[in-house]
């Protein structure tokens, strides 16, 4: 289910970003977090300063991020736990305003 682009059109910060991508765990078997975010780097021409990522699992795309540099935003959706190992957290979309 790709629900996050509509989701940010809805909080007003969609303009805010110049790419979204998705690897949703119930789209099949992906390469990992970890090629795909440094795709992207290659892809888009960035640094990793440049980019942050922004998911819920600590162990996977937070961890992806930091392995690579980048700033990572832990979202609180019901049922997550806060990690140590995300640079900030969030409870709602809305709230990434304020690291962009």
């Amino acid at each position: 289910m790709r629900r996050l682009p509509g989701t940010l059109e809805i909080g007003g910060i969609a303009h805010l970003f110049t790419a979204i991508h998705i690897d949703a765990i119930d789209e099949g078997k992906g390469a990992g977090k970890l090629p795909v975010l440094a795709s992207i780097l290659h892809d888009h021409g960035l640094q990793p300063h440049e980019v942050m990522v922004v998911g819920d699992n600590p162990d996977s795309e937070i961890a992806a991020g930091n392995q690579l540099g980048m700033a990572t935003i832990q979202t609180l959706r019901p049922g997550v736990s806060p990690s140590s190992a995300a640079t900030h957290t969030i409870r709602t979309l809305s709230e990434l305003k304020q690291f962009l």
